[in-house]
């Protein structure tokens, strides 16, 4: 991955994960999480990279994984 990959959902803590990503010009892609408290896709696909299942989540472009919008930031 060459790119970062935010998994994020409106209205969930994801934008200012996504606006500083902007802001640096960092390239970025959105991915919408799905709602996690209503759909087992959702769970299922994001739970191998936070066993939490919290966003926002962003994988780096190494592959390794940060949670916590103010971890992130």
């Amino acid at each position: 991955m060459s790119t970062f990959l935010l998994h994020g959902r409106p209205g969930w803590g994801s934008a200012i994960v996504e606006a500083q990503l902007a802001w640096y010009g960092l390239p970025h892609t959105v991915r919408d999480a799905g709602d996690l408290f209503a759909s087992d896709d959702a769970r299922a696909a994001l739970r191998p990279l936070n066993p939490l299942m919290q966003v926002p989540t962003l994988q780096l472009p190494d592959g390794r994984v940060m949670t916590e919008s103010a971890a992130i930031t």
